[in-house]
């Protein structure tokens, strides 16, 4: 099924098949199930309270858009891009993705649990108050943006590249603390 541009839809159900994004596009109430955006794009598209189950998120873009309390449950994110988008209420639970792209993305209060996102890039993006649970950071590259009171106990940080400076405001435990510190070439001693 192919989006038309600039059209909206209102309590989108689908189930298996494929997707095609579009630009201006809007979904209002809708869920999807098994269902492939490989590859898709969506431009200034508009995503509220959406639901995507188990769906092939694999080299999908979205430039641009609004993502508010959309929940992406068990989707595969692998080499997904998600630049200048307001991502409000975003929770991602049990998705695995490499090489994710996060550039430019206000993630203010997004829940992430259970997520495998090594080697993600997140450039310049505000995580204020948001929780990474159980999430696989490891490898990641942090590149400027905001982590004011953004909780990541319990998640893997082995390999995190970023400077001290921009995880400032970081919520993590004392051994998270400590590999981050090694990271930096801080020699940590008992």
């Amino acid at each position: 099924m192919e989006l038309a541009e600039d059209e909206t839809y209102i309590d989108l159900d689908l189930e298996g098949g494929e997707l095609e994004g579009n630009r201006g596009v809007t979904i209002q109430n809708g869920r999807l199930r098994r269902v492939s955006l490989l590859n898709t794009g969506f431009r200034f598209a508009h995503l509220q309270d959406v639901r995507l189950e188990d769906c092939d998120l694999s080299g999908v873009e979205f430039d641009h858009c609004r993502l508010e309390r959309v929940e992406l449950l068990r989707c595969r994110l692998t080499g997904a891009q998600v630049k200048q988008t307001r991502a409000s209420g975003l929770v991602m639970t049990g998705c695995p993705g490499l090489y994710v792209l996060f550039q430019e993305v206000n993630l203010r209060g997004a829940l992430v649990t259970d997520c495998q996102l090594r080697e993600a890039t997140l450039q310049d993006c505000q995580w204020d108050g948001a929780e990474v649970r159980d999430t696989d950071l490891g490898e990641v590259v942090v590149m400027g943006g905001s982590w004011e009171g953004c909780d990541v106990r319990g998640s893997r940080l082995d390999g995190l590249r970023a400077s001290l400076t921009d995880l400032r405001g970081l919520r993590c435990d004392v051994e998270q603390g400590a590999t981050l510190l090694r990271g930096a070439g801080i020699d940590v001693v008992p």
